[in-house]
């Protein structure tokens, strides 16, 4: 018996350790992604931290969130399961318990219906960094390029959107090529139409602002010289 009095002591101080852990760290994910959220707003630059092979997007910090909020409801749903004593407080509870399990696919849903694909594809030099943007959902697909302004945030390109036929993703497909010149970035992707017809852009980079080229060809099926014309 001292034994069992001794080791819970122990189990219940690693408890409350862990406890505090998961509190300290939702806290500080949570003031980590309304800085972001702020600064995004205020700024008017797109969310997008590149992890390893990982994207984290404002969709996705939304998630986090709602998703937090949801196991902090139900651990106080919980507390108050012990509290409890009548069985109408008991029955809400159980209600509760079952709109906060119900929850979680259906933010789950939202994010994925919300995700996009995203593509990294910095130049040889690493002073410039280009990020492609794919969305798709059912007939709708669109392809938005982006400029990479730190680890955290990247600005829309004006004008640098590729739109592909019947919800398409070609660089997911990998129907498409790139290629860096100095300062200038072509991306050409396969528009998935029946005449077999491919979109170029070409974003010329300069301190003095971007400027977008486009450009429909029909090479027939992928082209066999990669080479731009020098600008």
């Amino acid at each position: 018996m001292s034994e069992i009095n001794n080791h819970g002591p122990g189990e219940q101080k690693s408890v409350n350790k862990l406890r505090l852990f998961l509190i300290l760290a939702s806290l500080a994910w949570l003031v980590f992604c309304f800085i972001l959220l702020i600064l995004q707003e205020t700024n008017k630059m797109t969310i997008l931290i590149h992890f390893f092979s990982f994207f984290i997007d404002k969709p996705f910090l939304i998630y986090s969130l709602f998703l937090l909020g949801t196991l902090w409801l139900m651990a106080l749903l919980a507390f108050l399961w012990k509290k409890a004593r009548k069985k109408v407080a008991k029955a809400f509870l159980i209600l509760g318990w079952i709109l906060a399990i119900l929850a979680i696919p259906f933010e789950a849903l939202c994010f994925i219906f919300a995700s996009s694909i995203y593509h990294d594809f910095p130049s040889p030099d690493r002073d410039n960094d280009i990020v492609a943007e794919e969305y798709g959902f059912l007939l709708l697909s669109n392809i938005t390029l982006y400029e990479r302004q730190n680890p955290f945030f990247i600005q829309e390109i004006e004008g640098a959107v590729i739109l592909p036929d019947d919800g398409y993703l070609p660089i997911s497909q990998g129907e498409y090529w790139v290629k860096w010149n100095k300062n200038i970035f072509t991306l050409a992707v396969d528009r998935g139409y029946a005449d077999g017809s491919w979109a170029k852009m070409k974003v010329i980079l300069g301190e003095g602002g971007k400027k977008v080229e486009e450009e429909v060809f029909y090479p027939y099926g992928r082209p066999s010289d990669h080479k731009d014309e020098e600008r």
